[in-house]
């Protein structure tokens, strides 16, 4: 089949840190990604579409599935990527802001987006018997694609292969906008906390240097 894999690698190898892209603000690279997200979305749902059509028309170009599938592949890694950066501005957060804390575990839930989403792809190329290495480059990739494309079934099973990953990348990117969804608001919450706690700290000190003053100055009279 298609795809390669970001697996085994460390976060920080695919992912920039919250100051890590071209000195961008968190809230400029938050945006981005919103907006990463819902194009990568779309993306996959019509590359998806794309590879259904193929498994209900026999009449389909194999030409045509190839690039569906080679898309697919694309779409797939960008939101790995995405997957990857938004773990590693989490981590940024926590190591920025000492007192960051959630009754859950926000990082904790892109790991587990990011494993969900490899075991599925890797389920996938294993039942139809394929492994990682046959599609660690794009040279193999394509090299699979043609030896399976030499026959009906070899064109099917690559056919059906891409459709199941695509199904679940729909779904995958659909929850990981909501985790990012959920890593904004939890964000923006602790930093208002952080404002307000200033604002009274501040507020309380001037309370007391006010007191102060005053009892100084009922004094000296």
């Amino acid at each position: 089949m298609l795809l390669v894999l970001s697996i085994g690698l460390p976060i920080s190898a695919l992912a920039g840190s919250v100051g890590g892209t071209g000195g961008s603000t968190e809230v400029t690279q938050i945006l981005n990604n919103v907006e990463l997200i819902t194009q990568t979305s779309q993306q996959v749902k019509m590359v998806q579409v794309q590879l259904q059509q193929a498994l209900t028309n026999p009449n389909t170009p194999w030409s045509q599935t190839m690039q569906s599938l080679q898309k697919l592949r694309d779409v797939v890694q960008k939101g790995q990527a995405i997957g990857y950066q938004l773990s590693g501005m989490e981590q940024q957060f926590k190591n920025t802001y000492k007192g960051y804390a959630r009754s859950n575990d926000m990082l904790g839930d892109f790991i587990r987006w990011n494993n969900t989403t490899r075991d599925s792809i890797l389920g996938a190329l294993g039942a139809a018997g394929l492994t990682v290495d046959q599609v660690a480059s794009e040279g193999a990739m394509i090299d699979q694609l043609r030896t399976m494309g030499q026959s009906a079934q070899g064109q099917m099973q690559a056919t059906q292969v891409g459709n199941a990953i695509g199904v679940e990348m729909v779904q995958q990117m659909r929850q990981l906008r909501q985790l990012q969804a959920a890593q904004m608001q939890a964000h923006n919450a602790y930093l208002a906390g952080e404002t307000d706690q200033k604002a009274a700290t501040r507020s309380a000190n001037d309370t007391i240097f006010n007191l102060r003053k005053t009892k100084s100055g009922t004094l000296t009279k």
